[in-house]
């Protein structure tokens, strides 16, 4: 290890000393040019400050005759013509422009005096020299051959002879143990050490070049640190690990200095790497994720004074994939300690949420899709952790974690908007993922009709926060939150009226209030939006309020529908023993409910509408004639065949029958108006 160290040390030190020898030698030549340039400008100035000395001849205007209008514009073009090829503007070097006005003020016998502060046209066309081959670049800057090799090639191989033989030297010392282990140890950190000065001395010409020295002395520090320990024993296990950890905060801060990408993520792999190079296959998950908690602290801090988010990355994926197999490793063995891993877990979350948009704060810049990225899947990897760590654990806490990750999203947007003015974007997807938590909560702690409650509720809530807002990502949510009530009451009355064993009380029961709610949030929807006349953008896709409503209130009426035809059905069905006349009930509805929509509809005098009451009337004549109309003779049947005393049928047929009379005179009227 020594030897490599030692080549590559003395290796750096002869490419550092070429380059400054090069540019050295390059520099000299340029300033005798410099020189002999300005001396040819000197002898310009002084021949043209001897013939503005002498007598100019006096202009004496002549006076012609005015050309027709068509021949002035042919002179007036040939003049302008003349004056840009007697006048052609080449961009130049100072020193060569100078020449060249010099030359041309002798050439012409007057000259034009040009306004202060003039702008001079320069043309955007540069004549790049031809290319050189490496042989023609050799001997311009090798014009002596002899002097370059006994000056620079020679050398170099009496350096690289004397490297070799130090190397060997070393080599048959450690072979010899002349070298002890500490001595080894030694000779490593100063290699690093005289690396690191010599990138230190090339930092201000060659800074890039120099970062690679300071890569190189860092990586060199890591391994003889972990030598010493694995290997040579040295050092304990809190000593190793002291040493890396400064290490690490030095690279870090080398990194900053420097302003080199690259070197902060050295930095990071060093750090992350520090763990394994120092275990022994025992330790403590505390002492193991503090240590990464204050690694990724510190990547926090880079991340306000850069926008790298390359590092914040690679930090986020370091973390990540260390948490989860060692949270895999503790499930499977069934020693999880719940209370730390949640702990931790959190500390972690909080640190990659706020160093996504930290140097934004600072810099008032705007976020890149990688930093979308990293919220979103940062979000969602502690959502998952936290919920197994919950489940795992056995407490009925999931509902209330959802709920306190959508809170910390809406809390964190609303304190980002304010006080620093964050980019519209980035507020928007915290508030999509505060509304997907809270979406998400009810379902997760609850079952049954909460969550259509819950539901119903959100979607009126945040139409509402929209209009007061003017944040799409509300109306998203409420138009996602809406569709998914509408899915869960029907599977709320799949399980209460056709699944379930349990009696249901009449109107005063869970399904029947769900249902009443669920039209209630569909009503209050429609009137809010009957204050929105314009369309709105909802990312990139156009919200036509007037369409939305025209489809909750079809929904609404639908819904309407159902909620009555299903409680009515069930509690007839339980509480009358003739089968026809329970049914009757449930018919009597349906023609009341028709003829409540046909009288409501007429009254908007629409054209489309008159159409629909006519076919909805039709429909029901049909239903009479075809299926209804036997329902009292049926009834009839059942109680003399199982000794009941059922008359709801024939009652309710008369009802029935004043039904069809009316659908009946809607369609002659409507028929007869158009």
């Amino acid at each position: 290890m020594e030897i490599f160290l030692l080549l590559i040390i003395l290796v750096f030190v002869i490419i550092s000393l070429n380059k400054s020898a090069a540019n050295s030698k390059t520099t000299q030549e340029a300033i005798g040019k410099l020189k002999d340039e300005i001396n040819s400008l000197n002898l310009k100035i002084d021949t043209q400050t001897l013939k503005a000395e002498e007598p100019q001849p006096e202009i004496v205007p002549v006076v012609t005759e005015e050309p027709q209008p068509a021949i002035r514009e042919e002179i007036k073009a040939e003049e302008e013509k003349q004056i840009i090829e007697e006048n052609p503007v080449v961009e130049e070097a100072p020193v060569q422009a100078a020449m060249s006005a010099a030359v041309s003020q002798e050439l012409q016998p007057e000259t034009i005096p040009l306004q202060e502060n003039a702008e001079i046209p320069v043309t955007e066309k540069i004549v790049l020299p031809p290319k050189k081959s490496w042989l023609q670049t050799f001997k311009e800057k090798n014009p002596d051959i002899e002097k370059f090799i006994g000056e620079n090639l020679i050398n170099k191989i009496g350096i690289l002879i004397l490297v070799l033989g130090i190397s060997f030297f070393v080599k048959y010392a450690i072979d010899k143990n002349w070298i002890n282990e500490p001595a080894r140890v030694g000779i490593g950190i100063l290699c690093g050490a005289l690396i690191m000065g010599v990138a230190h001395r090339l930092k201000k010409n060659y800074k890039a070049f120099s970062s690679v020295f300071v890569a190189g002395a860092i990586s060199i520090f890591y391994f003889t640190i972990g030598i010493a320990f694995h290997d040579y024993h040295l050092f304990n296990q809190a000593t190793a690990f002291i040493i890396m950890v400064i290490i690490t905060i030095f690279s870090a801060f080398v990194s900053v200095s420097y302003d080199r990408k690259e070197l902060a993520v050295l930095s990071l792999i060093g750090g992350f790497a520090v763990p394994f190079m120092v275990s022994t296959g025992e330790g403590s998950y505390k002492v193991l994720f503090t240590y990464i908690a204050i690694l990724n602290i510190g990547m926090l801090i880079i991340a306000y004074f850069k926008k790298w988010s390359l590092v914040t990355l690679l930090a986020f994926i370091f973390s990540c994939v260390l948490f989860s197999f060692w949270f895999g490793e503790k499930v499977i063995d069934g020693g999880l300690p719940y209370r730390g891993a949640l702990f931790f877990a959190t500390l972690f979350y909080l640190v990659f949420s706020i160093a996504t948009v930290v140097n934004n704060l600072r810099n008032k810049g705007t976020f890149s899709k990688l930093e979308y990225f990293i919220i979103i899947v940062n979000t969602f990897f502690y959502f998952g952790i936290g919920i197994s760590i919950i489940h795992k654990w056995g407490i009925d806490f999931k509902g209330l974690f959802t709920v306190a990750l959508a809170l910390y999203n809406l809390a964190y947007a609303i304190l980002l908007y304010k006080k620093f003015g964050l980019d519209k974007n980035a507020i928007y997807l915290l508030l999509g993922l505060a509304l997907t938590f809270v979406t998400l909560a009810i379902p997760i702690q609850f079952n049954g009709n909460y969550i259509t409650l819950f539901w119903s509720a959100e979607a009126v809530l945040l139409f509402w926060l929209f209009q007061k807002s003017r944040i799409a990502a509300f109306k998203l949510g409420a138009i996602v939150v809406q569709t998914l009530m509408l899915f869960s009451l029907m599977m709320d009355w799949d399980f209460y009226y056709v699944k379930s064993t349990a009696i249901l009380k009449p109107a005063f029961n869970p399904i029947f209030i769900t249902g009443l709610v669920s039209l209630v949030s569909l009503i209050l929807t429609y009137l809010l939006l009957r204050k929105e006349k314009e369309e709105v953008d909802i990312f990139t896709v156009k919200f036509n309020p007037a369409l939305y409503r025209q489809g909750v209130s079809i929904a609404a009426v639908i819904v309407g529908y159902f909620i009555g035809l299903f409680e009515i059905s069930y509690q007839a069905n339980m509480g009358i023993a003739n089968y026809y006349s329970a049914q009757s009930y449930s018919v009597l509805y349906h023609f009341l409910f028709s003829t409540g929509v046909i009288y409501f509809t007429l009254k908007r005098k629409n054209i489309a509408v008159n159409n629909l009451a006519i076919i909805l009337s039709c429909i029901n004549i049909l239903l009479y004639i075809v299926v209804f109309h036997q329902l009292v003779t049926d009834e009839m049947k059942e109680n003399y065949y199982s000794d009941l005393s059922g008359k709801s049928a024939f009652f309710i047929h008369y009802i029935l029958l004043a039904c069809l009379a009316y659908f009946g005179y809607t369609i002659i009227r409507l028929r007869n108006n158009n």
